[in-house]
Parts: structure tokens; C-alpha cells; sequence
């Protein structure tokens, strides 16, 4: 064998070479990222934590309690007049008449929620029905 085969065959094994470790640092970071990224999902999110110097001057990293995230209050007091006679035309043959009762009701809002959560239990499965639509668009905020 020549120098120029040898050098060939050097410079060969040596791009095959790196070519490997390429490959191998490739999976490796691939395993490892797919490993971090299910512990963390097992853990959960991160805490926040709480930017503050103690008296040793070292941050203090006490973990803060999210505020806890609570239902808007149900209004109260009576619910407007004619909201009991809305969730009835909800259950009109006119379609038109059902779909602007449900639109005023959810125009009233909150203040709708207790005669549309007693209408969930109403004989009339159109009216059962446009009553969970019109809380659910209520809730959203639509």
C-alpha cells in the first residue's frame, strides 16, 4: 500500500468515524431530551418561587401557592322578570322564536344561570339542550 492509499484510507475512516460520534451525540441528545421532557411531565410544571433575600443574603427560594383559581359568584336575588317565560320559548315550534330566547338569555348573562340550570331538567330535550348551550356561551363569556 502507497502513502496515497493510506491517506485515503485514513481520511475515510476517520469521516466515518465522526460520522458515527455525529450519530451517537445525535440519540444521545435525543434520548436525553425525551427523558427530561417525561419527567417533567410526571412532576408537573415548575413552582414559582418567591424573589427574595433572607437575612444570610442568600435568595430564598419558598416555593409560592398559586392563588387559587375561584367561579364568578351566581348573582343574587330574583332573576329578571320574563326569563321563566324565555326558557319556555325555547322550546317553541318556531325556530326563530327558540333561537332569540336563548340570545336574550345569554344577553342577561349571570344573572340567567339559576332558571337555565333548573331548565337542564326540563321535560323538553330542546329546551334541556339550548339551556346547556346557553350556560356554556355564558361561562365562556360570549
Amino acid at each position: 500500500m502507497d502513502r496515497k492509499e493510506a491517506f485515503s484510507l485514513a481520511l475515510v475512516g476517520g469521516v466515518l468515524l465522526g460520522l458515527a460520534g455525529l450519530v451517537f451525540g445525535l440519540v444521545y441528545l435525543l434520548v436525553t431530551m425525551t427523558a427530561s421532557t417525561l419527567d417533567e411531565e410526571a412532576r408537573g410544571p415548575a413552582p414559582a418561587f418567591v424573589p427574595s433575600r433572607g437575612r444570610d443574603g442568600e435568595i430564598d427560594r419558598t416555593p409560592m401557592a398559586a392563588p387559587p383559581i375561584l367561579p364568578k359568584p351566581a348573582p343574587q336575588g330574583p332573576p329578571p322578570p320574563g326569563v321563566e317565560a324565555l326558557v319556555e320559548s325555547m322550546g317553541s315550534p318556531d325556530w326563530e322564536v327558540r333561537s332569540r330566547a336563548e340570545r336574550k338569555l345569554v344577553a342577561l348573562g349571570r344573572r340567567a344561570l339559576p332558571a337555565l340550570r333548573k331548565a337542564l331538567e326540563h321535560a323538553d330535550p330542546e329546551i334541556r339542550w339550548r339551556a346547556a348551550e346557553a350556560i356554556e356561551r355564558i361561562e365562556k363569556g360570549e
